[in-house]
């Protein structure tokens, strides 16, 4: 269905018979009847609209580089794109129609502007825009989700294997599909005709908005934590030092900050007067779902990351002396064997991690042989220690 326009709507069948001055009566009037002693401002109210803009811009730019460069590990570097990356890309697009939604309500009417300030003309086409939001957030979310958890399935889980982790994962895949697709459905027919979504004047009914959005926003807190959750015990379980337990534990914590903001979001839902001053009180809980869709295009990135920097030089330079200096001052004082060992390897002596393979360039042995004449008895003769990461 295509955007709704002021023309669009003063030609509708619902005004059929009437005037201009009748149709302008009606239309140009304030959404909201304001409260006492405000006089309604259609040309310049006040709002934070400016806000708004910056702040999508911003999530736009973040999502947006996280996503080349996951595309660039998987294209470049991995020549091997996977179900989970066409999911993303999925996600990314649907990103994109949040993102177009939220410039689209910047230009019409604005971003915390109360509805007194804006006439029933042009609640149409915001009340347009925000149809159009739900169905963009859930498909983001849907498809980020089942990304997220396709991943953590191939990293985790050796191929082949069904343990508990495989089906706690594929649980949750397909239960946030199925809920998803529900909420993706109701939000669509929630009110007969579905034309008064937008046109809330034309003769209809429909149903309570909270009745879909409350489901849905603690739903959405719900999986965050649990995907969040999910690594940490396998991560805690890997036989790697606790420094470096805690370094990966922190690369898969950043969904932390999907789960703050779905928080946000559903606090800020919960106060939402439906019949109220809808185009001020909303804005809160957009940008609280635009933060956690951003969020969770990041956590499905992130993991790329490690792999860009130690192929393009620049990155790779910057990370190696990083780890060069932290090892430099870890061991100061301590004394250590010559032999090169896995915590003084540099990004370049590995030519890929990557899903549970680790390829060195060069092999190490070290051969310990005793001193002396050989060892009467039939005795140890010779000790050799092999270091593998």
């Amino acid at each position: 269905m295509g955007q709704v326009h002021s023309s669009s709507v003063y030609n509708h069948p619902f005004f059929s018979g009437w005037s201009q001055a009748q149709k302008d009566e009606f239309l140009l009037r304030p959404a909201l009847a304001p409260p006492a002693n405000t006089i309604p401002d259609f040309e310049h109210p006040p709002n934070r609209t400016h806000h708004g803009i910056v702040i999508t811009t911003v999530f736009l730019s973040l999502a947006g580089m996280c996503f080349l460069v996951r595309a660039y590990s998987r294209i470049m570097i991995l020549r091997r794109v996977k179900t989970e990356d066409v999911i993303g890309l999925a996600a990314m697009g649907f990103y994109a129609g949040l993102i177009w939604t939220a410039y689209s309500l910047a230009h019409t009417p604005g971003f915390w502007i109360h509805q007194w300030n804006v006439t029933v003309l042009d609640m149409s086409p915001t009340l347009y825009y925000w149809y159009i939001l739900p169905a963009m957030y859930t498909m983001t979310m849907v498809c980020c989700k089942s990304a997220i958890l396709l991943e953590w399935i191939h990293l985790f889980v050796p191929p082949g294997t069904r343990n508990g982790f495989f089906w706690i994962c594929s649980g949750m895949l397909w239960t946030t599909v199925g809920f998803y697709i529900v909420m993706l459905i109701a939000g669509q027919f929630y009110c007969t005709p579905r034309e008064k979504i937008w046109h809330r004047w034309v003769p209809g009914t429909c149903g309570d908005r909270r009745d879909l959005q409350t489901p849905s926003a603690f739903f959405n807190v719900i999986t965050d934590f649990i995907i969040l959750l999910l690594p940490q015990k396998v991560i805690w379980n890997l036989d790697v030092s606790n420094k470096k337990r805690i370094g990966v534990s922190i690369i898969f914590s950043i969904g932390l900050l999907a789960c703050v903001c779905a928080i946000g979001r559903t606090i800020t839902n919960m106060r939402l007067d439906y019949e109220g001053d809808v185009t001020y009180e909303s804005s809160d809980p957009f940008f609280w779902g635009l933060a956690e869709c951003t969020g969770a295009l990041v956590v499905f990135c992130m993991h790329s990351f490690p792999l860009v920097f130690s192929k393009i030089p620049a990155l790779h330079i910057l990370a190696s002396n990083l780890v060069k200096s932290f090892k430099a001052r870890d061991s100061a004082g301590s004394s250590h064997t010559k032999s090169k060992s896995s915590e003084d390897i540099s990004l370049r002596d590995y030519k890929r991690i990557e899903e549970g393979r680790a390829e060195r360039r060069d092999s190490e042995v070290q051969l310990d042989k005793p001193e002396g004449q050989p060892v009467a008895g039939g005795g140890i003769r010779v000790t050799t220690t092999f270091k593998i990461t």
